[in-house]
């Protein structure tokens, strides 16, 4: 039981370790692929914006 116990918690230690990896890579991926789509729709905005100003006003 001993060594079950110490493989179920190093088992648990690196599932810990990949969790808290994984989030963060995870969190990284969404903040550039956030900041890379808000920069592109962004300047789509800009530009469809310019182009309906004047119909709007």
């Amino acid at each position: 039981m001993d060594t079950l116990e110490t493989v179920f918690e190093t088992a648990s230690g690196f599932a810990g370790v990949l969790a808290m990896a994984s989030n963060e890579l995870v969190l990284g991926l969404g903040v550039a692929f956030g900041l890379i789509i808000w920069l592109v729709t962004g300047r789509r905005d800009d530009e469809t914006d310019t182009k309906h100003q004047p119909r709007h006003l």
